[in-house]
């Protein structure tokens, strides 16, 4: 884990601060999510400084990962290492907003999912 992934793990998704289980280093298919929610079909991914050179790479898992119906959202390094409770609080709006409106809900798409 990286620290900024230590970080998230154990000072809000490990303590369940967000009031839902994640697991750590899920697997899906050939890909290993960092952080995942069964239950909000949510995948949170943290980026650091290699993602910017293998973004087709990042785009082609996402899609694969959308077409499961799961979610992402992703923060940097940075905003974890340095802003962490602006993190917890974007986190905790859109755990909010996808409990509202289901990720690719079947009767359709709501209009506060097309932030995540």
């Amino acid at each position: 884990m990286t620290e900024a992934e230590w970080k998230i793990w154990n000072l809000v998704l490990r303590k369940n601060q967000t009031w839902y289980r994640f697991l750590r280093q899920k697997q899906i298919w050939n890909y290993i999510l960092d952080f995942y929610c069964h239950k909000l079909r949510l995948w949170i991914e943290i980026d650091d400084k290699s993602h910017d050179w293998k973004w087709e790479e990042d785009e082609i898992r996402t899609k694969y990962i959308n077409s499961k119906w799961i979610r992402i959202i992703r923060y940097t390094n940075e905003d974890v290492l340095y802003n962490l409770e602006s993190v917890i609080r974007d986190l905790e709006n859109k755990i909010e907003e996808i409990i509202k409106c289901p990720p690719f809900a079947k009767e359709g798409r709501c209009e506060a999912q097309e932030d995540l």
